[in-house]
């Protein structure tokens, strides 16, 4: 583990592309994905199109990402509302346990309330315990009522 302070800002231009691209390929390395090149124009389109906001936790020291949230936007029709869809949230793993996660998680919640959204919801693993339970002291309560369910095309 490697004690550090970090700032959160938001991710915006072409210089901060390139400083997530590492950050990125390594959330995805997790799940066993490594299309490096594919996942950097995928997270570049979302950027220039918009239809994302993320949040990096920069180190004070050396000034790299160790930890960024994304969020993609959507809306609620029973709510009449925004609400936000978390769909990555990676700490490096020599800097976990520091309350990097807590972070970005406190200021995607401070950021929705400011802007209106009715929520954020997400998905995580059923083996991802740590996972879990970060979101519930965050104040993320699991949804018992309903069962998250998906449908991929053929080409996936």
């Amino acid at each position: 583990m490697i004690l550090e302070h970090f700032e959160l800002r938001q991710i915006t231009g072409l210089a901060d592309f390139e400083a997530l691209k590492g950050p990125f390929n390594d959330y995805r390395a997790f799940y066993g994905l490594v299309d490096t090149e594919q996942a950097a124009g995928f997270l570049k389109a979302r950027m220039e199109a918009g239809d994302t906001l993320i949040l990096a936790a920069e180190s004070t020291t050396t000034g790299a990402l160790v930890g960024f949230a994304q969020v993609y936007y959507s809306f609620s029709s029973l709510r009449l509302a925004p609400f936000w869809v978390l769909n990555d949230l990676f700490v490096e793993e020599a800097y976990r346990g520091q309350g990097v996660g807590e972070q970005l998680l406190a200021e995607l919640k401070t950021r929705a309330e400011a802007q209106g959204v009715c929520g954020i919801m997400l998905d995580t693993a059923m083996d991802n315990a740590r996972a879990q339970s970060l979101y519930r002291k965050m104040g993320f309560l699991a949804n018992e009522a309903s069962s998250y369910m998906y449908w991929f095309s053929k080409s996936e």
